[in-house]
């Protein structure tokens, strides 16, 4: 399923809610954030028990050095006398790495499928050392720019943040002029700069927020917001109840020193306008007050880290609430496919089907790509097989010609056989013989144009999306 788990460091985060997500298909992380590399190697552990499913680790990035004291001894001290006029404990500022050497050690020794990286891209020395442990990298990314860094790092996945999303903004730099771009604004100025897979995250709640970013361009979604009510997680009751309401959020730097979007509260309207850019060591100031207000419930004076769409959120386990977004996300897909189809006409419909046998049987992939939509999405079980994707799908032409362009090395003679065509409405169903002489029938979705948009190939006897040829 297309469903990632957010990391969701710092206190919702638990080994049962990223186990429950892979339970159901989906790809649950565990927070490294402002955990020991033991405790996280313990949660990590504990995750493994409860699933089979492959597992992420999200780890912080260190930062390029500790802030100027300049910059924030002003703030504190205003803190300082607010904290003691509210009977509140602050603590001080300091500056860390969260454990990077340590967290770095322990991917290399217990590696998860995916290793993530937030607040900076790792050079390609790191890189590669996670990469011999086995796991796949992904970087969180918030601009163009920061696409092109983390693909010369050597990163095989990027996670695209909009500015919709809740919790800290991920940039490798925080500024005070630091934009915060829309999340599908931001999805194609990244797919425009880079190749690689994309996963994208901010505000999504929906199914039908899904199906969007998936027609984008991204590979699946990140979402944290929407499981922040599951059970399994450890959203504090204050928290929960806030995520309920109606009440906006805002980018602030007030609780940690770095920009991340909270649900409005007291402590934000107060101090926000003269929180400066100092993180971590702003966070380590504010954590003895916000862990005192969890302990009381007091939501005025916790980071209430969520997205734009909290609202939305719903109390349900976990693998509901990845069921759900999956299905939703079909049907929404559905429903747009059903809203661009149009009746087609007959004749150019069977001048489509008469070039497509006559240009496959020339193996002329230039002359059958004519018929395709640049973004056209291919299901076929014998996709895996042929080293193309293990889903049985794969979208785009330029994955399509690899795709044929293999299976004609492979089938040098292959001829299709016409039986029968079938038209519908915005379709037309090819039913032929085809690899050594195996019945198929093949589903293509037009466009308006009398562009196939979407393709979907069956074989006699096949019911595995991994069938071997």
């Amino acid at each position: 399923m297309p469903v990632v788990l957010a990391p969701l460091a710092g206190g919702p985060s638990t080994p049962e809610l990223a186990a429950a997500v892979s339970n159901a298909g989906g790809l649950g992380f565990v927070a490294a954030g402002y955990l020991t590399a033991e405790d996280l190697g313990a949660r990590l552990a504990t995750a493994r028990r409860l699933t089979d499913g492959p597992l992420g680790v999200n780890v912080f990035a260190p930062g390029r050095g500790p802030a100027d004291r300049s910059a924030y001894a002003a703030y504190v001290e205003r803190l300082g006398r607010w904290a003691e006029q509210a009977g509140v404990e602050i603590g001080e500022p300091r500056y860390g790495d969260d454990g990077w050497d340590a967290k770095l050690d322990l991917l290399a020794e217990q590696p998860p499928e995916v290793a993530s990286f937030t607040f900076g891209c790792p050079d390609a020395r790191v890189v590669d050392r996670v990469h011999a442990a086995g796991a796949e990298v992904w970087v969180t990314v918030t601009s163009a720019d920061e696409a092109r860094q983390a693909e010369r790092a050597g990163a095989d996945t990027l996670v695209v943040q909009g500015g919709e999303a809740g919790g800290h903004r991920a940039s490798f730099d925080d500024r005070p002029d630091l934009p915060a771009v829309g999340l599908l604004s931001l999805l194609s100025l990244v797919r425009a700069t880079t190749p690689l897979p994309l996963v994208a995250s901010g505000g999504i709640a929906t199914g039908a927020a899904l199906a969007a970013v998936l027609t984008a361009g991204a590979r699946a979604a990140q979402i944290g917001t929407a499981f922040m009510l599951a059970p399994e997680a450890g959203t504090t009751p204050a928290h929960r109840a806030a995520l309920a309401t109606s009440e906006p959020t805002a980018l602030t730097r007030a609780f940690t020193g770095r920009l991340a979007r909270g649900i409005r509260n007291r402590f934000m309207a107060e101090h926000d306008a003269h929180a400066p850019v100092a993180y971590p060591e702003l966070h380590y100031v504010t954590a003895p007050l916000r862990r005192q207000a969890r302990e009381q419930g007091n939501a005025d004076l916790i980071n209430l880290w969520a997205g734009e769409t909290h609202e939305l959120a719903r109390e349900a386990p976990a693998a509901d609430i990845v069921r759900r977004l999956a299905d939703d996300a079909e049907s929404a897909l559905r429903a747009a496919r059903a809203r661009r189809t149009t009746p087609l006409d007959p004749a150019a419909c069977r001048a489509l089907v008469a070039d497509w046998y006559e240009a496959w049987n020339a193996h002329d992939l230039d002359r059958v790509l004519s018929h395709y939509a640049d973004d056209v999405v291919f299901s076929s079980p014998f996709i895996a097989s042929l080293g193309s994707d293990a889903t049985g799908t794969i979208v785009g032409k330029a994955a399509l010609r690899a795709y044929w362009t293999r299976a004609l090395e492979r089938f040098p003679d292959l001829h299709f056989e016409p039986i029968a065509e079938l038209y519908g409405v915005g379709a037309v169903t090819l039913h032929y013989r085809g690899v050594e002489g195996m019945l198929a029938a093949e589903v293509l979705e037009l466009d308006r144009r009398a562009l196939v948009v979407r393709a979907a190939a069956h074989y006699e006897g096949l019911a595995s999306p991994t069938a071997e040829l």
